[in-house]
């Protein structure tokens, strides 16, 4: 279990995603280029395009930091989204999913239905491997999509627990049969509890197996090569209770 399958950061990198994300914070909606945006995306390498539980992944993002109300210092020198590698983290792409919902949600709307309901394969949507829930409208228009199909399964995680006119929104979205909505956690600055399963994040392995030791918790496989991709896993998708624990990466 102790091989890592994946880049982690490297030392000393906290300083490089802390500058990072100030640039990022200071993003603004982008009116879109082109008329037929939808913003749904193939998964990435981590979700999976496909795998043994689901025929189709895709990913919903936004820009991250400025739409996540419950981030911190310690996201802004930590989160995997402050990389400079623009073709992965396609914050310009982002940005127009942030102004289309401000400014057209209804058509956002619609055009994210179509795409779901012209799909006739077994899928599951990642909603943020990028931004958060940063609004009660912004609950809501996500969680009318979801109950619109009930045989499409959605997961999250999310730092806008931390809000509390949100908690209450969160509450609601997560006791629907269709949507698994993880409380992002790191141990060392989060002190606040929600009636939540959990992703914990771990500086280290042994830290993290410590933990899994003696209060339990899904070690994510993905991460040390176990399974392909989280579509060859499907834990997130389908746990309802159990907590999820992934190294800083």
């Amino acid at each position: 279990m102790e091989r890592i399958n994946k880049r982690l950061p490297p030392p000393n990198s906290e300083s490089l995603r802390n500058d990072i994300s100030k640039q990022i914070i200071t993003l603004k909606p982008r009116c879109p280029q082109k008329d037929d945006l939808c913003g749904l995306e193939i998964g990435n390498k981590k979700t999976g395009v496909s795998g043994k539980f689901y025929d189709s992944v895709w990913v919903w993002n936004l820009p991250a930091f400025v739409t996540c109300p419950g981030h911190t210092q310690w996201c802004s020198f930590n989160c995997y989204n402050a990389d400079i590698r623009t073709d992965v983290y396609n914050h310009d792409l982002w940005c127009e999913n942030w102004w289309l919902f401000l400014n057209s949600p209804s058509e956002l709307k619609r055009t994210i239905c179509e795409k779901i309901d012209n799909n006739s394969i077994k899928t599951a949507i990642r909603i943020h491997s990028s931004g958060d829930f940063f609004s009660i409208e912004y609950c809501k228009f996500w969680r009318d999509i979801i109950a619109e199909f009930p045989s499409t399964v959605f997961w999250s995680y999310t730092r806008s627990w931390r809000v509390s006119n949100l908690k209450e929104e969160l509450l609601k979205m997560s006791v629907m049969d269709n949507f698994s909505l993880y409380a992002s956690v790191n141990e060392m600055v989060d002190d606040q509890m929600i009636d939540l399963p959990k992703s914990r994040v771990f500086p280290n392995y042994s830290e993290m197996k410590s933990f899994s030791e003696r209060y339990g918790g899904f070690i994510c496989p993905e991460q040390f090569g176990i399974v392909a991709s989280c579509a060859d896993c499907g834990f997130c998708m389908r746990n309802r209770e159990q907590d999820v624990l992934f190294l800083l990466h």
